[in-house]
Formats: C-alpha cells, structure tokens, sequence
C-alpha cells in the first residue's frame, strides 16, 4: 500500500483523459518522485492498458535509458466511487524532445540524441515490448541524457489480450496498419514511429500522412543523405520493406556516428596471427572474403562505434575495445606505439546496455592491420591510452567497490578453486603410454611403475581423460565410458564405450581417472555465479555489488507500507520486518534469533507480496524462495500451505528429499505425472466418442495402429508388412472410411502424442511459468533439469532463509538470478560448515573468515535501517528465553506472551538443570578418546555422561506418565552420539517421544528444530582448560536454544567453569543467580 505521498505540483492534469501526472513527496525520504494517476479503471479496456503499462516498466527496470519504475498500486477509492491506479516513477528534471526543439541542437548533439533513441528502443523490444507510442513527447531529455516514457499503452509480445488499446497513439506518428488497427502495432510499427520521431528532430516538423512520407522526406534539407535513405526504410508505408529490427539500424547508422560524432585521431590496433581465422571460426565475418576485405568491411564497420576499457590479466594490463559484435583484447606495445589484438570475443546482448555506461566511449578512428605497416601516418593510440586511464581514474567509485568487494570477499574465489583442486586431486587416476579404440573398448596400456587399479575402481565407475599437459582454465576433462576391468599382465585398462561416438578422442598419451565433474559441478556453478556478480551481470536495479561492499546504501521507497497485516499476531519487530522488506529495492536482511518468528514473517512478506503482485494483475513477478537444507524448505512450505489458500508454488527437487506434503502436492515430478494421466484420460475419452460417432470400436482402432505402427519399423519382416497392410485396408473398407479423413489423421495424431507425452521434458517447464513461488535449497534449484530455464529467468525477489548458514557462493546462485534480495538468517547461530581436509591444499586459507564472510560480512556492511532485528521470542520458557538473550545477545531479546506456560513438573518446576559430574572420580567421569570407523578418524566420547543420561531418560520417562513430550539429545561429539545411540536403544520408553537415528545427534543436525526436553551432553572433561570446539558461541546458542520446556545439561561444571569459554561461564553464572528456575544437581545431591 502507497501511503503518505504529498503533491508537490502537477506536471499534465487531467484534461481530457483518465490520467494525471504529478510531481510528489515521500515521507523520510528527499528524492522527488513522479506519480501517474489513472481513474475510472472500471472498464476491462484501461484496466489491461495501466497493467500492461506496470508490467512494461518493471521488465524494463535497470535500462539507463527509460525511466525507472518506483511501486504501483490499484484498488477502489470509495471517496470518488472510482476504481483507480498509481504508478510511482522516477522524476526526470528535464523537457521533452518537442519542448526541447525550440532550442537548435548541433548537428552532433542530434546524432547523440539518435544513438540513445536506438538503445532505447532496442531494449524495449528485446524485452518483448512495442511501445506503441514513440513521439517526441514521450522523449525527456535532460543533460545530453535521454529516457522514453509513457508505456500507457505498449503491447507485450507473447501476452494473449482480449482487449484491444484503439485509437490511443498519437496519429501522426503512428504506423498507417496501427491506424488501421491498433493491433496491428509490431516491431515494425515502433520502427516507423521512430523514423518519424528522428524526422522531427531534424525538421522540427510533424511528420505527414504516412502515403506522403517518403517523398516529403527525400525532398527535406538539412538531413544526410546516408540517415535519408534509412529513415525511408523505417518509414516505408508497407511493414514488410521496413527493418526487421533495430539492430539492423543501428548496423546502418554506424558509418553516420564515425561521420559526426568521432574525432579526428586516428588509432593503431595490429592483429595477431590466427585472429582474423578465428573470427571467421566463430562466425562473424565471411570466410569467402579476403583478409584485406575483412579488415576493411567487416572488422572497420564493427568498432565504428566502440568503447574501452583497461583491465589487469594474471599481472598484465590489457586493453578490450568493444565492438558492435564483438571486442578485441589488446596490449599497448609503447615501443612501437601500438594496440597487438591478442584475442576476440563475441559480446552478449545482455552486455551491450552495460558497456554503453561503464565504459569510455572512443571518438577517433581504429586503423587495422596484420602487419606494423599502416595505411595511415597519423598515430594518436598513447593519447588514447592515456584517456583510457584517465576515464579509469574518473570512475573511481566503480573501481573503489570493485577493489573494495575483492578485499573483502575475494578469498572465496580462491576457497572454490581449491575445492575444485582438491575433488579433482581425490580422484584417482593413473598415467597411460598408448592408447587404442577395439571396438566398442578403449584400451589404456597404463605406465608402469603405478599401483594396480582394481584398488581404485569397481566396474561401472564413469571413466574421463586428460591430457598429459592437464588442462587449461577453461577446458573441461572429456568422459569416455565405463570401466570394465584391468589387465594386469599387459597393463591395459579397458573402458567401454557402448558405442558412443566421442566428441573427441584421447590423446595418445596422458591420464585417465574416475569422473569427478558430478562433484565438482556444484563449485564450478558457485564461481560462475560469483564471477557474473563481480562483473554486475544481475538483474537487479541496484549496485548491489556496492551494498555488499558497504559503499552504496541499499534504495528504500518509504511509501510503500503494509495497510493489513495477515497475520494479526505479529509482534513490533516483526511488523517492522515486513514493512521494511517490501519497502526495500534491492537488498535487506533480517536476523531472526532462535524462537522469534522468523518463518511467520517469511510468511507475511510472501502474502503481501502475492497480494500486490495479484493487484497489478502481474503473474510475472515470481519469487524464488531458497534455504539451505531440505527440511527448512520444507517446513517453510508447509506454513506457506496452511496460511495461503490456493498456492501456486512448485518445490525443486529429487522426490526422495522431498516431504510428502512438498512431494504429493507441490513437487514437479508429481504435477507433471498428475497432468500427464488427467490429460491421456481427456485424451481417450475424446477419442472414445469420435471413434463413437465413426462406428468404430476402440479394440479395432488398436489394431488398426499397431498395423500403421508395423509399416512404419524399416526392419519389419515381409510378412509382417504384408499382413500389417491387410489390416488397414480392411480397417478402411470394413467403416468405409477415406484414408484422408481428417478424423483419422487427428486420432493418429493424437495417439502418437498420447505414447510420447510422458516422454516430454518441456511439460515441466509450463508448470514452473505458471506458478507464483518457485522453492528449493540454495544450490538444489539450479541443479535440476530446468537450470538452463532458470539462468536465463529473472526473479522479482529472492527470498534466502537460513542465509547464515550458506556460503557467499551459495548465496550467489540465486542472488545472480533476482531483482531484490531479502536475506532471512542469524550469524550468531551455525555458520557454513566446510569441509576441512580439502582445505589443505591451499593453506592460505582460513577457515574463520571463511564462516564470517558471508551473511555476517552483509550484515556488517550494510547501513543498520537495512536489517531488522526480531527482538521477541516465542519458542523456549522465559528462564531459558533470557539466558540465550543474556549469554548470547547482549540481553537483546524478551519474552513474549506464555513463555511462562512452557515448563514441566520435573526437577520442582526447574526448567534449566545441569547434572554435574565434577564428584565423580577422574578416571571414570573424563573424556576418552575414540574412533570412528565409518568416518576414519578419531573423536571424543564420555561414558559417565553417557551413563547418567541413560538413567535421567528412564526417570523422565516415568515421571512424565501419560504426558505427550518430545526429546532430543545433543551431544558435542560424534563419538558421544553413537555410543549415546547404542546405549539408549536398549532403553524402553513408554511416554516420550525419542527417535534413536533422529532425535540423537550433534549440534548441526538440530538446527531449525526443536523439542519440549533437550538433554545437551558436554562430552569434554580433563585436567586442561581446553575444550575444542566446544567453545565456539554459535554451537552453544543453537544446542541450548532447541529446548522449549527443559534444558537439561550433563557435564563436568568444576571443568568447564575454568575453561577458555566465556559462554560457559556466564551459563553457569547465570544457572546459580536464578536459582527459582535453575537447578546444579551434583550426581545425587542438590546444590544451589
């Protein structure tokens, strides 16, 4: 809901449209901001036109050259009896073009004007929009800069309308088929509006009747004759001998730019041997012209418009010109006062908008040649270089956040190639001398002095190459097939190919070794998220690489509140939560401590923004919603499910992870195989009654298939066809049906598409367009088979639940994907886990910044009114409710309502006991060290303790007779869960709840979770004052916080009172302080 916006003035009243245009105020907020109003939406026609007009700006969000969308709003005003629209823009303190035209512009401030126009407009339509209004005024202009505005009545492509727009466009200049019909507006139509709208810019004149364009035009002074004959393509009366796009335009235009708008310096670029064939390789030059041709044609023509700029490359500085097409990487050779094109790159579309902002614009010319004789005497390439670096130096802050993230965050490239290294390095693998294909076998004479590897593999392991040089950055290793066996006489290693045909062959020396890409894929995705984040390859409007980076200040739009709440138990904190998350533009985080709420307000963000996207009728605007595990996605979806009637969500994912709520109701496997059986059912039963109304029976159309099915296998036997062909014929004969009947095709038809729908992978992809809520863990959405889908599709929001537990990379794979980014997590509970051991192969590494630099890092960079704390928890008894806030959260945190309630009548009401075992005798109550033979490495365990709470478990059990608990137990070590495991097995338990694989276990598995009893076994127990790990806060504050209504601790206090830990001690501290609700039982005696 848009509240407390003040006029400041009106910019276009109301007249005799629907609309006003004002300029407003914001509420805390100094911008000045444009609000469109349009009334009397009551008809289905400017219902559809302001929709269209939302969807239209905020696709087009980030396009330097329109302007930017703020918020919109609908609803019924009772005031006026009116069903009316807001639309919040950007204030642009500029004129329009028409208003601007009473001033004479210079001949190449026009060309500027007409470069911008076309970027513009490009844009629109390569996000699938026709404008449908192009004129000069809806052209503002403000210091050289230009936006287009007024998408009031744009037509978006792919997008079925019943309603049709009319005559709305400005007549004179419109395309004469929209004259006509305004549904008849195209790509082309834009075309002529903008052909007319750079008439204008020249002449100062409207354009004429579209019968007399041409001829107006060709007779018109003061216009290039090259732009005369492109704009009469553009104007040209039938569409069809128009341009097809405006590429093709600005490929026209490019020669007018060169004319007009460069200087007269002239730059010298080499080219290296090989680039002009690699050019040809990739397509973009013509391999049937000559290199001179190329150079003077092809390459001249691509960077008459280019911009540069310098970058450093493994301690080198090199210089990138970017072309229309595609961009050379250069050295500056200063003895010879030359550019040396080293290599070239096709540039993405996607690049070009960016390029255009970030980069300086060359004026002069490019001389080309394949030798260091040139055409030209004249070389200005150091003045170049100099300007290059200056323009460096004037952008500072872009480089300043550049510089700022990698110092900040740039270990966690180097931690991803290392994980990388190190899959790869734990693969075995082994070196071969020769090589040889023997059918559907590759034989590798392995080099000897190597183990025998039937050690190594077992029969089935996916096998890949490498060459004996390795491999390069960029190359991947080759798969080639499964092992088959060793022959250890001969060396010969044998793989099978299954007669596959290789994409390329081994070499004849190198290595072999079992495929490792499945595990690595998932950092090779991780790095490329981060590299697009590094290089702001992101759909969002924001900097948010300069966010993260503590340099720019996340955008808020303060007009944007929450008029209802639907859920009317939020608390405080929990409101300003919401408020300020759909407020924010581009990044906000919450931090949700144990109990207070955190998925109800993920909740409440995700209905309110249903609710608002369902008010602009903007199906478009999905969310993606990602977290860590399985489970925590999960149980965000069942709360989604019971507080949202009729989600549309689909949950990503392998079904066997999936609970049965994700799986049954809202899994993609499942809809899909739904879908299939209803649609094959609608299927049949159509057929049924058109074989019905032919007289045909369903058992005889069967035979008639299978027949038609015979002719068509090429290896069917003579016989077979024979017998096949006499069934059709008298299929036809015996129902007197003509072979072309249209009925008959349409039943084959329909029967082919019945056996292959099932088949079909792109059914999936129906379902994840329509849905509103995409969900799934950070790296598990990305994994399925619609990753190519979902790399291409823009969200409007992430939504990233336990974001403290993932990885910076992790977080990227999703944040690389969306416009806003809402981060939901603490980072005073669990961070990442890593795995260590792979961490040796880079011992730059540390694993302590590697846990802080993720959320936590976010979190400190960002400007404190970018987060909201949630201050009240609901979970635990308010005993155990303040001790978390004391030890952990500086006394941050109450109590809410009923806290109180949570508590059993065990230990006289107590709800937090620490059953010390510092009495016992040292030989019995220390730790003992133990070792694991699943996972192949030592750890710690405790008997005593073990013991004890095998006997407080068979007294709780008892003393909570026909009382309905929960239990968990948590234990330091993981030698302590599974002696813990094997002793409480043999206990019988008859009224609580105790899973012996689940609900036992260590810290990181309770994370999210929670229980009525938790029993927390310290484990750690000796002479020295050091206890590991135990002393990390975060673990402490999740295994303490899961107990709702007892907290029942097991451990050596005398020990870990004078341990490293401070938490301890202030646990302890506090146990003795609040002894009305806190109990220290020394092993069969109460001490207070």
């Amino acid at each position: 809901m848009l509240r407390g916006i003040e006029r400041k003035s009106i910019i276009k009243p109301f007249g005799e449209s629907n609309s006003q245009v004002e300029m407003v105020n914001v509420p805390n907020d100094e911008a000045i901001y444009v609000r469109k109003i349009v009334r009397n939406m009551d008809s289905s026609l400017q219902l559809a036109m302001f929709d269209k007009e939302c969807w239209a700006l905020t696709r087009l969000e980030g396009c330097e050259n329109v302007v930017r969308f703020i918020d919109c709003q609908r609803g019924y005003v009772h005031s006026r009896k009116s069903y009316e629209g807001w639309i919040i823009m950007e204030y642009i303190p500029g004129r329009t073009l028409r208003e601007e035209s009473t001033k004479s512009f210079s001949v190449p401030e026009k060309y500027r004007i007409i470069k911008q126009l076309l970027t513009a407009v490009e844009a629109i339509h390569n996000a699938s929009i026709i404008h449908r209004d192009l004129n000069p005024n809806n052209v503002m202009i403000t210091d050289q800069k230009l936006k287009i505005i007024d998408f009031g009545i744009c037509k978006i492509l792919g997008r079925i309308s019943s309603e049709t727009t009319r005559q709305f466009a400005t007549n004179n200049y419109s395309a004469p088929e929209v004259q006509y019909h305004s549904e008849n507006s195209s790509v082309q139509s834009d075309i002529y509006s903008l052909g007319a709208t750079i008439y204008f810019l020249f002449t100062k004149k409207d354009p004429p009747l579209p019968l007399d364009f041409c001829s107006v035009i060709e007779t018109t002074a003061g216009i290039d004759p090259l732009l005369k004959s492109i704009l009469l393509k553009m104007v040209a009366f039938k569409p069809s001998d128009r341009y097809a796009d405006v590429y093709e335009i600005t490929r026209d235009v490019l020669p007018l730019y060169d004319r007009y708008l460069k200087s007269d310096e002239f730059y010298r670029i080499q080219l290296a041997p090989g680039l002009i064939e690699k050019l040809i390789s990739l397509n973009l030059v013509q391999s049937t012209k000559s290199h001179n041709r190329i150079i003077i044609e092809d390459i001249g023509a691509n960077f008459a418009l280019t911009f540069a700029y310098v970058k450093d490359t493994d301690g080198q500085e090199v210089f990138v010109f970017d072309g229309h097409n595609y961009s050379f990487t250069c050295v500056y050779l200063a003895d010879r006062r030359l550019l040396y094109a080293r290599t070239v790159e096709n540039i993405p579309d996607y690049m070009l908008d960016r390029h255009s902002q970030r980069y300086l614009e060359v004026s002069g010319t490019f001389i080309f040649s394949e030798t260091t004789a040139f055409s030209v005497l004249q070389n200005d390439t150091f003045a170049l270089i100099n300007r290059i670096h200056d323009y460096s130096r004037n952008i500072a802050s872009e480089k300043n956040i550049d510089w700022t993230f990698r110092s900040k965050y740039g270990f966690w490239k180097t931690y991803l190639k290392a994980m990388i290294f190190s899959v790869k390095q734990e693969s075995p693998r082994f070196r071969y001398d020769s090589c040889s294909l023997k059918g559907d076998q590759f034989c590798f004479c392995l080099s000897e002095g190597q183990a025998n590897p039937v050690d190594s593999f077992s029969v089935g392991d996916k096998i890949i190459f490498e060459s004996s040089a390795g491999l390069s950055e960029n190359e991947r290793p080759q798969y080639v097939g499964l092992y088959v066996g060793y022959n250890a006489s001969d060396r010969v290693f044998i793989v099978d190919i299954n007669g596959r045909k290789l994409k390329k062959r081994p070499p004849h020396t190198g290595e072999i070794a079992k495929d490792y890409t499945s595990d690595s894929i998932q950092y090779d995705r991780q790095l490329r998220a981060l590299e697009e984040f590094e290089r702001q390859e992101t759909p969002s409007i924001g900097n948010i690489k300069g966010i993260f980076s503590g340099i720019i200040a996340p955008f808020f739009f303060s007009a944007s509140t929450v008029s209802h709440f639907y859920n009317d138990r939020l608390d405080e904190s929990q409101q300003l939560a919401v408020s300020k998350a759909l407020a924010a533009r581009d990044v906000f985080l919450i931090q949700g401590p144990p109990g207070t709420g955190k998925t109800s307000v993920i909740v409440e963000i995700v209905q309110q923004m249903l609710n608002y996207h369902q008010n602009v009728s903007s199906s478009y605007r999905r969310i993606l919603i990602v977290s860590q595990a399985h489970a925590a996605v999960d149980k965000l979806l069942a709360d989604l499910d019971r507080s949202i009637p009729g989600l549309s969500a689909i949950r990503i994912g392998d079904p066997d992870n999936l609970s049965p709520l994700a799986n049954e109701k809202y899994g993609l496997s499942t809809k899909k195989k739904q879908w299939i059986e209803e649609s094959v059912t609608k299927a049949i039963e159509m057929r049924k009654e058109v074989l019905s109304i032919l007289g045909v029976t369903n058992e005889e159309f069967e035979l008639f298939v299978s027949a038609i099915e015979c002719l068509r296998l090429t290896n069917s036997a003579s016989a077979e066809r024979a017998q096949a062909k006499a069934v059709i014929d008298s299929f036809y004969d015996l129902y007197k049906l003509d072979p072309s009947a249209a009925e008959i095709e349409q039943l084959l038809i329909q029967d082919e598409w019945i056996k292959q729908i099932s088949e079909k992978e792109d059914i999936i992809e129906y379902f994840v367009k329509d849905a509103s809520i995409i969900i799934g863990t950070c790296t598990g959405f990305l994994g399925s088979n619609l990753r190519a889908y979902f790399e291409s599709t823009a969200f409007e929001c992430v939504i990233i639940d336990e974001a403290a537990k993932a990885t910076l990379p992790e977080l990227m794979l999703s944040v690389v994907h969306s416009k806003r980014v809402i981060l939901v997590g603490d980072h005073y509970q669990l961070p990442p886990i890593f795995d260590e051991k792979r961490l040796v192969f880079d011992k730059t590494i540390d694993i302590q910044q590697l846990k802080d630099g993720g959320f936590k890092k976010i979190f400190d960079n960002i400007p404190e009114e970018s987060h909201q704390f949630l201050s009240t928890q609901y979970r635990m008894h308010s005993t155990i409710g303040s001790m978390i806030s004391h030890v952990f959260y500086d006394d941050t945190i109450q109590n809410g309502p009923n806290t109180l309630e949570l508590k059993t009548d065990l230990f006289s009401g107590a709800t937090i006991v620490w059953i010390s075992t510092s009495s016992i005798e040292t030989s019995i109550r220390y730790e003992q060290v133990c070792v694991l033979e699943t996972l192949k490495r030592n750890s710690l365990r405790n008997s005593a303790e073990a013991s004890i709470i095998s006997e407080y478990l068979s007294f709780i059990d008892k003393a909570l007779c026909g009382k309905d608990y929960s239990v968990g137990i948590i234990a330091a070590y993981r030698g302590q869960v599974e002696l813990l495991r094997r002793d409480l097995a043999a206990i019988p338990l008859s009224n609580i709840h105790l899973d012996i694989n689940n609900d036992i276990d260590t810290v990181d598995a309770f994370q999210g979770s929670q229980k009525d009893i938790i029993i927390y076994s310290t484990v750690r127990s000796s002479e020295s004052s050091q206890i590991g790990f135990l002393r990390e806060k975060p673990r402490l504050n999740v295994a303490f916080s899961r107990a709702r209504c007892l907290l029942l601790i097991v451990g050596d206090i005398e020990c870990l009172s004078k341990s490293s830990s401070d938490e301890f001690r202030m646990v302890i501290e506090f146990i003795r302080m609040n002894n009305a609700n806190c109990q220290i039982v020394e092993y069969g005696r109460s001490v207070k």
